[in-house]
């Protein structure tokens, strides 16, 4: 297997094909300028345009949804790359748990997107489990339930194998967060191939197609506000120069004029920042992001039935490793059958590595889909047996593990709605609403989001 091997992503399979191109072709003059147009950018204008009187002009330098917003798991997912319990150490338990409680929201927000948008879109809401064998595993999980109770948050269930090696050291004051059952729940819960694991969380999750939801999401805007609204795709912006009251984003040869700018990409772009008025800023965000290349497999096959999702961890302790977990998910693909899609293997890229969506999968990593994500994932695969679509996307993990949110601190003109972080969808749409209210004036308080001084 080469490095030459094809990708294809099944969300932009279901993609309109015939637009054309829509380039940048005139200076313009507006209140708010989005750059990127993937499910955070699309957010971000979306609750601009329900919730203020402000103008905005959202520019994609490719085509809508092909970024990450085309190159994900299609997986649905409020939850953080960090514990719970290591935020509210850093932060404190109000600032954590409201930043739970914020993201636990986009649920709502994402079902609004949606309904006000009459997206066609299919958006699955259901329980996903991720299978356990260690006693860190569940001891940090437990931990996150029990603040989630503790707080009023939903509470996962969760259940433990009467075999787990581990079941008499978890401590008394967590016996009411889980229930003991025998192995054979578990293996009913996992599936095959996973006699490993003896504990199961069960939780909210979700799955959609991202990439067409934002398709949706922008043509609603160009017919409801076309006079505040303004879409250019195929334009890369190449400088933005930061005034104290104002921004100019040069590309395509014109300049746009903005009170306030929004980056809403995933950090690794080539665009100059300038800041005019102050401290010097990054000249791109590769300084404050690590670009790390997830790979993904699908499968369609024949059959409608219920989606679901599993999880696998990897690692004796979470947090440890280079591949953190397995996962997988499974939703209906069309009238007749499911789309199973799964994936692990990651690559961390460095600051002279420029990323390609369509590029190739590596020999390594179909290694690993065979002998380390199929298995768990989908037992029945054969080695050697093709897939349906094999796609990779670029998450941009932010060093702090945290999706960045706000107004940059040297200079409030520019905001930051961006980092993936591996869970980014979710995040995105709360991003999007938060800065819709911080430009609205609302006083939100500080926040575990801010981006750092």
């Amino acid at each position: 297997m080469a490095d030459h091997l094809p990708t294809r992503s099944p969300w932009l399979e279901q993609l309109r094909r015939d637009d054309p191109p829509r380039p940048l072709d005139r200076d313009l003059v507006t209140d708010v300028a989005v750059v990127g147009a993937g499910i955070a950018g699309a957010s971000t204008a979306f609750f601009l345009l329900r919730g203020t009187d402000r103008r905005v002009v959202l520019i994609e330098r490719g085509t809508i949804g092909h970024g990450a917003t085309g190159h994900n798991a299609g997986q649905l997912a409020t939850y953080f790359e960090r514990p719970l319990s290591d935020l509210v150490a850093e932060f404190g338990v109000d600032m954590a748990i409201d930043a739970q409680r914020g993201v636990d929201s986009a649920w709502e927000l994402i079902e609004l997107m949606a309904r006000e948008c009459g997206s066609s879109q299919r958006l699955d809401r259901f329980t996903g489990n991720m299978g356990m064998f260690s006693l860190n595993h569940v001891l940090v999980h437990l931990g996150h339930s029990a603040l989630r109770r503790e707080h009023g948050l939903a509470v996962p269930e969760c259940f433990v194998s009467e075999r787990a090696p581990f079941l008499h050291e978890i401590p008394d004051d967590l016996c009411d967060l889980y229930t003991v059952v025998p192995d054979e729940r578990i293996r009913t819960v996992l599936g095959p191939g996973t006699d490993r694991y003896c504990a199961v969380l069960c939780g909210q999750i979700g799955a959609a197609n991202g990439a067409l939801l934002v398709q949706h999401v922008i043509d609603h805007l160009l017919h409801h506000h076309p006079d505040r609204f303004v879409y250019a795709d195929h334009t890369k912006v190449e400088h933005v120069a930061l005034h104290a009251d104002h921004a100019e984003l040069h590309a395509n040869g014109h300049t746009v004029r903005a009170e306030r700018v929004v980056l809403c990409t995933n950090g690794f772009l080539d665009h100059v920042l300038d800041n005019l008025v102050g401290e010097s800023l990054d000249h791109t965000m590769h300084h404050q992001l690590i670009g790390t290349k997830g790979y993904m497999t699908g499968v369609v096959e024949p059959g409608v039935r219920s989606p679901n999702a599993y999880s696998f961890i990897r690692n004796e302790h979470i947090g440890d490793g280079e591949v953190p977990y397995v996962y997988v998910t499974r939703r209906p693909w069309d009238d007749d059958h499911m789309l199973v899609v799964f994936g692990g293997p990651e690559e961390e890229l460095d600051d002279a590595t420029t990323y390609e969506a369509d590029g190739g999968f590596p020999a390594w990593v179909v290694d690993e889909f065979e002998t380390e994500v199929a298995p768990l994932a989908y037992p029945q695969h054969e080695r050697g047996d093709a897939f349906d679509f094999r796609w990779h996307g670029l998450m941009g993990y932010t060093t702090n593990r945290l999706r960045l949110i706000g107004p940059e601190p040297r200079n409030p003109v520019l905001l930051y709605n961006l980092g993936c972080n591996g869970v980014g969808f979710m995040p995105s749409i709360y991003g999007g609403h938060r800065i819709a209210r911080l430009l609205a004036g609302d006083d939100l308080g500080p926040s575990i989001f801010d981006p750092p001084g």
